[in-house]
């Protein structure tokens, strides 16, 4: 059945491009690219602040850092970065969300929606999926404290989450139950064990991807060790800050870009799975009910 998740996901993809890269380069990779660029140059002064109080403190002085003197210009740039944050996260989860109703209106043989349509009807549903993936960060958490092996297979179950809560347009405790107990595989022969490992699957090209590009971004930043290269452009600094390469900045956007474009990817994958073994009271698949 995996193969014929793939091809399906793919024509999706093909089919949907126009919507689909509008939303992932202006819903993902923009708001990504923004808020670490935000990040970067706000941590500045929060990271010379806390040098000096090493310096002061450790170095000339030599009295002892007090823990509330290390915490206190942290806490404040948590506080300032995190309207920021949520923002950028509400953003980016609607537009994965955009996503999969993006492909659910194409595998229906529906009139495909406007990418920015297909936005808003994911940000109706960005409050209910961020409440449902804290439950299933919890249950990951308190199954791994046991056995990893059942965290895993929660967590990978999961990802089907937001693909039903687009297609069934249910609540969060629906959409989790739904998800963990494979209730959604209904009215067909497909074993739940075929789902579970074509789950595994996704859940491996997601997590392979992902570590193929922090790996090669790596690489990119120890690249002129390796081969040799001049090191002029490596050890460059950006004008606000000394300590942060240029390099830094180019391969982390790089690594952004890549990461999410992969993650673009799973929204077709899960909602291809979910038609597969979706059927309806007459045995149809939701792609024909």
């Amino acid at each position: 059945m995996s193969g014929d998740v793939w091809r399906l996901a793919l024509t999706s993809i093909k089919a949907t491009w126009k919507q689909s890269g509008l939303l992932v380069c202006f819903g993902l990779i923009a708001p990504q690219l923004a808020l670490n660029l935000w990040l970067d140059h706000t941590s500045f002064p929060v990271v010379d602040e806390l040098r000096a109080l090493f310096t002061s403190k450790g170095g000339t002085s030599g009295s002892p850092l007090m823990f509330s003197e290390l915490i206190r210009p942290a806490a404040q740039y948590f506080w300032r970065i995190g309207p920021a944050v949520v923002i950028a996260t509400l953003i980016c989860l609607a537009s994965y969300l955009g996503l999969i109703q993006t492909s659910v209106d194409y595998l229906r043989n529906q009139s495909p929606r406007g990418a920015t349509a297909a936005w808003l009807q994911g940000l109706k549903r960005a409050p209910v999926a961020i409440i449902s993936m804290f439950l299933l960060a919890f249950f990951v958490t308190a199954a791994g404290q046991i056995v990893m092996v059942p965290a895993i297979l929660i967590g990978v179950l999961g990802l089907m989450i937001p693909t039903i809560l687009i297609c069934e347009g249910k609540g969060m405790i629906y959409a989790l139950r739904s998800a963990l107990l494979l209730r959604y595989v209904r009215g067909t022969k497909i074993s739940g064990w075929s789902v579970i490992f074509n789950m595994m699957s996704i859940g491996a090209f997601l997590y392979g991807t992902m570590a193929a590009v922090g790996l090669s971004a790596e690489l990119l930043l120890g690249l002129d060790e390796v081969i040799g290269l001049p090191s002029l452009i490596w050890i460059a600094s950006t004008p606000g800050s000394p300590t942060t390469s240029i390099i830094y900045i180019a391969v982390s956007n790089l690594e952004t870009i890549m990461s999410m474009a992969f993650l673009s990817v799973l929204p077709s994958l899960t909602t291809s799975l979910y038609v597969i073994v979706r059927r309806d009271d007459a045995g149809r698949t939701i792609a024909q009910a």
